[in-house]
């Protein structure tokens, strides 16, 4: 979000939809503004909807003649104004700028988690959306997203989450269905809602308390909203996990296709999954538990079941649904040999291929441990 844009015609749906979603049912509201520093950029023509007041402004009367009064009367521009008002109830907001430094971002997002603790919906409002690939934390133009690990933090805190995504060179369509299945299948959400605008999409994960009252608001955003202006839809469940258990993919979903290696041991567990947590590799073929001097990398790696148990892992920040099977050391003794990667091996190697132990790579996994003898 940047302030030279507040108040344009994204923002007027943003906001519409805010309001359909907490107001009738007074749910509390957290906003993330994730602000990011402005870069002398206009948006003139996405302005011109408060000039068209008999196409826009039934679908939120109080809210159009605001955003008029604000933008066009007072032409003052930026966030503070509808935190300053009532216009989202008794919302709370994070104001201050999200950078590209990962220790400054890692603070941000824990002051947003002591802040919004106990919010019904979390708001979050990224420049662009979810994470891509070319851009990991810590790297310029980072600021501009959201990653999966906060996503996953935040619902597993025990609010529902709705993000502001922007759409990419894909189908709509299709675009929108894989982003809600991958949602739901990280998050564990009882349910994911959609709503599509003409420029943009806003991804809700909603908590299991909250489906009934969000199913309501949809059925009610037509009497409002024209289908041109935002279009509500409840995704279908990919796989029921069990209790306590995120949402991993069904054996049955189709793979990524990636070049297949030989199936010497059995397909991977599907419903004792553990996670997310932090893995860091630093190593192209071995997983590690230490680096040098003993320092302990992976804590949640078990010293006791590094012999006699596989280690299945998934990753969660990439746009594959692929494990990566470990074999088991052979002995205790062999520990610190690393254990060494048995299944799904080149892609393991094209994940790690830069992993230094000077250099390490960080990735968000669920994982799983497994007998050996099963």
């Amino acid at each position: 979000m940047k302030d030279q844009y507040f108040g344009d015609v994204n923002d007027f749906f943003k906001y519409g939809l805010l309001r359909s979603l907490t107001i009738p049912d007074r749910l509390s509201l957290g906003v993330c503004w994730m602000l990011t520093e402005p870069d002398g950029g206009t948006n003139d023509k996405l302005l011109a909807y408060l000039d068209q007041p008999k196409k826009y402004r039934h679908c939120d009367p109080g809210l159009f003649d605001w955003l008029r009064q604000v933008v066009v009367v007072e032409e003052d521009r930026g966030t503070a104004r509808i935190a300053e008002s009532t216009l989202l109830g008794s919302a709370l907001f994070k104001p201050g700028y999200v950078t590209d430094n990962k220790h400054q971002r890692s603070e941000y997002f824990s002051e947003c988690a002591s802040r919004f603790a106990g919010c019904d919906l979390i708001f979050f409002d990224p420049d662009n959306g979810l994470e891509i690939k070319s851009t990991p934390q810590g790297r310029k133009g980072s600021c501009k997203y959201l990653y999966w690990n906060e996503v996953c933090a935040t619902f597993g805190a025990g609010s529902s989450v709705l993000i502001y995504q922007h759409f990419i060179r894909e189908k709509r369509g299709a675009f929108i269905t894989r982003m809600a299945a991958k949602l739901q299948r990280l998050t564990g959400a009882a349910t994911i809602f959609s709503y599509r605008t003409p420029n943009v999409l806003f991804l809700l994960a909603s908590q299991e308390r909250y489906v009934a009252g969000f199913r309501r608001q949809l059925a009610a955003l037509p009497s409002s909203w024209a289908p041109e202006q935002i279009i509500g839809v409840e995704h279908a469940l990919l796989q029921k996990p069990g209790k306590g258990q995120p949402r991993v993919p069904s054996e049955n979903r189709k793979r990524a296709q990636l070049p297949q290696e030989p199936q010497r041991l059995p397909p991977e567990p599907v419903k004792d999954w553990k996670g997310p947590v932090a893995l860091r590799a630093i190593d192209t073929t071995n997983l590690w538990r230490t680096s040098k001097g003993g320092v302990v990398v992976n804590e949640w790696m078990d010293a006791d079941r590094m012999v006699g148990y596989r280690l299945w892992v998934l990753f969660l920040e990439k746009d594959v649904d692929r494990s990566v099977l470990f074999e088991p050391f052979e002995n205790q003794g062999r520990q610190l040999g690393g254990m060494k990667c048995a299944q799904n091996c080149q892609f393991w190697r094209d994940l790690v291929q830069e992993a230094r132990r000077d250099s390490p790579v960080d990735f968000q996994i669920l994982y799983g441990y497994q007998p050996a003898g099963n």
